[in-house]
């Protein structure tokens, strides 16, 4: 219950900080908007945001919001579990973004960087200047750590 009241509270603060920002009103309103088109296809995401009321440039905010849906849609379709959680927590002129899984988890050195979550987070993320970490072992699950700052 909590989980849902956090995601409806993350949409409608959305809703409100809209204005006139644009076609991407705000970080907070676009990764809430990713929970629930996943969580409409039965990934449950348990997601927290915090301190995300800085604007970030337009071009940042779509890099990162593609970075979370990419982590979660590999979630889907190779960890072998239907939860995963993200957190956001903004500050200090920057974001860092956590998906983080219970799943089947997998050896990051035994995948080709230019290859599949690697190479799609890396492309998105490092172009606007942020960083990827992935941290995972087998049956360990899975974290993706994305971070950017000015």
């Amino acid at each position: 219950m909590r989980a849902l009241a956090q995601r409806d509270a993350d949409y409608l603060r959305g809703l409100v900080t809209a204005g006139s920002g644009g076609p991407m009103a705000n970080l907070a309103s676009a990764l809430a908007g990713v929970v629930r088109d996943k969580q409409a296809l039965g990934l449950q995401v348990h997601s927290q945001f915090h301190d995300l009321s800085d604007r970030l440039p337009e071009d940042v905010e779509q890099a990162l919001t593609n970075a979370v849906s990419e982590a979660l849609t590999n979630v889907t379709k190779h960890a072998g579990t239907d939860e995963a959680w993200l957190t956001a927590v903004g500050g200090d002129g920057g974001v860092t973004l956590k998906v983080v899984d219970r799943g089947r988890g997998f050896r990051p050195e035994a995948v080709n960087p230019g290859r599949g979550l690697l190479r799609e987070l890396r492309h998105c993320v490092v172009e606007v200047g942020g960083r990827v970490a992935i941290d995972s072992a087998p049956d360990q699950g899975t974290m993706v750590e994305v971070s950017w700052r000015r």
